[in-house]
């Protein structure tokens, strides 16, 4: 991240720069895009919306996505000290030579933390971590999935293309034929990327493009949804 002149810094000066903003971003721009990206995009996601569907006046839907955002807030600053503690323990090296995305920082810290790559405990830990892992990537593209085919019948099925005139059974077959060209998207996605000639780095710089453009749609139908809550109470 630091480049050249990391090789005349000492090693604290090496950790105050680390510590320090701007290694990732350069751009003043685009670090304030990524934290509004982060805060408001985490408003119109999938698991946060659907809280004012699952309670029973405006007050408990208020009180609701209050707590999950809380929740969310709170897990997003812990993958500071998880980020700083993958560095400090397992180091980048390691980590690279694994996943030249980073994102096995987490899990090897867990293995760390158990014991190491030799202990049970430690590769427990790795399994437990990765398992987490696995369960919340499955309910978050599910979540994702179905927010996009409820759009894509509701809004563009049944509001533009219909005229607002179409049968229930015809929305839900909209429905899964989006679900079904959704998850044909991601798939194709998924495939071609890591066959690009810029190797592996493509991969993690892929993840970031998808992530960005992801919470910056999802930025969109969070203003969206409260201008239109607002419009209906005016």
């Amino acid at each position: 991240l630091i480049g050249d002149p990391s090789t005349s810094m000492s090693a604290a000066e090496l950790g105050q720069r680390f510590l320090e903003p701007g290694l990732y971003l350069k751009n003043p721009i685009d670090q304030i895009s990524l934290g509004m990206a982060l805060v408001l995009g985490t408003a119109g996601m999938p698991h946060i919306l659907m809280r004012f569907f699952t309670v029973p006046t405006a007050k408990d839907a208020r009180t609701s996505v209050l707590w999950a955002m809380g929740i969310i807030g709170g897990f997003y600053v812990l993958t500071l000290f998880l980020g700083l503690g993958a560095a400090m323990n397992v180091g980048a090296a390691k980590i690279s030579s694994i996943d030249a995305g980073g994102n096995m920082a987490g899990p090897l810290l867990a293995q760390y933390i158990g014991g190491g790559e030799k202990s049970i405990l430690g590769n427990l830990f790795l399994a437990f971590v990765a398992a987490v892992a696995f369960a919340t990537i499955v309910a978050v593209v599910a979540g994702l999935v179905l927010a996009s085919a409820s759009a894509m019948s509701h809004d563009i099925w049944v509001g533009v293309i219909k005229g607002e005139h179409a049968t229930q059974e015809e929305e839900v077959r909209a429905a899964r034929i989006s679900s079904i060209i959704v998850g044909v998207v991601a798939i194709a996605i998924g495939i071609l990327a890591p066959g690009s000639p810029i190797e592996s780095g493509f991969e993690a710089h892929l993840g970031g493009i998808s992530v960005g453009l992801g919470l910056g749609w999802l930025i969109k139908c969070f203003i969206d949804l409260q201008g239109g809550s607002h419009a209906k109470q005016s």
